[in-house]
C-alpha cells in the first residue's frame, strides 16, 4: 500500500526509469522455498539465468518497454491510485506483429525498489538498472 504522503506526481517520478528483477528476491520466492533444500540452489540458479534477461522501463511520457530475452514488447502505461490503496499501472504492450494486450499491475514502492504484481497475484521486486 502506498503511504498516504505519496502524491500521484511523486509516485509517477519514482516509477520512471529502467528496472531489473532483484536477484536477492529469488531466494525468498515461495515456489523456491517449497522445494527440497537440495533442489533450491539449482532452482535459484535457473531462475537467475532467466531473470537476468528481463528488463522493464517506464518513461515520463507514458511509454513502457518490456525486454524478456530476445522478445521486446513496447506500449503505453497509465499510473493510477488503486481503490484499496497503493498504486496500479495499466499497461498496454505488444510486439510489432501483435495487437496490444492490456494488463493491470499492482505497484508497491519499497524504498528505492518497486514490487510489481501481475493479474495472477504473483509479485516480483525490481531494482533500478
Amino acid at each position: 500500500m502506498a503511504p498516504a504522503s505519496t502524491s500521484p506526481a511523486e509516485a509517477a517520478t519514482r516509477l520512471v526509469g529502467r528496472w531489473k528483477p532483484d536477484m536477492a528476491d529469488v531466494a525468498t520466492d515461495a515456489d523456491v522455498l517449497r522445494l527440497p533444500k537440495a533442489a533450491q540452489a539449482e532452482a535459484i540458479a535457473a531462475a537467475t539465468r532467466i531473470l537476468e534477461q528481463v528488463g522493464l522501463e517506464f518513461t515520463a511520457d507514458g511509454a513502457v518497454v518490456l525486454q524478456d530475452g530476445s522478445v521486446r514488447r513496447t506500449g503505453r502505461y497509465v499510473l493510477e491510485a488503486a481503490a484499496e490503496g497503493g498504486w496500479r499501472v495499466r499497461v498496454s504492450l505488444a510486439r510489432e506483429e501483435e495487437a496490444p494486450q492490456e494488463e493491470v499491475l499492482a505497484v508497491q514502492f519499497e524504498g528505492e525498489a518497486v514490487r510489481i504484481a501481475g493479474g495472477d497475484g504473483k509479485s516480483r521486486r525490481f531494482v533500478r538498472r
